[in-house]
């Protein structure tokens, strides 16, 4: 397992893990990344980020064709009063349509968080 962040003047952080576990039979290869922008200075904006997942597959950084472990996403909180805000999240994975392709698989998800 390895994991590096690195934050650039406290305005965007990115950080990063892979984890190779094998056993005697099966070896599991994984791969996730963040990237968290800072919403101090930023007006009603309460988070954004965005997100790569690729877990439990043969070769993780496979960019160009994803697999049906693949994750990819961003959220974006907009404040609607202190402590309330509305969460705007989507994601894309992959699934198999039947005859071995895979199609993507769009999904968005609107939430609301309370923090006090």
């Amino acid at each position: 397992y390895g994991s590096a962040g690195f934050n650039l003047f406290n305005l965007v952080t990115l950080s990063a893990s892979y984890a190779n576990m094998k056993s005697d039979t099966s070896e599991i290869k994984s791969f996730n990344s963040y990237l968290v922008l800072n919403t101090e200075n930023i007006p009603k904006i309460s988070s954004a980020s965005a997100y790569f997942q690729r877990n439990n597959d043969n070769n993780p950084f496979d960019f160009e064709n994803p697999s049906i472990n693949t994750i990819m996403g961003y959220k974006v909180g907009y404040e609607l009063s202190k402590g309330v805000s509305l969460i705007w999240d989507f994601r894309q994975y992959y699934k198999e349509d039947g005859t071995g392709n895979l199609e993507p698989v769009k999904q968005t998800t609107i939430e609301t968080t309370f923090s006090f």
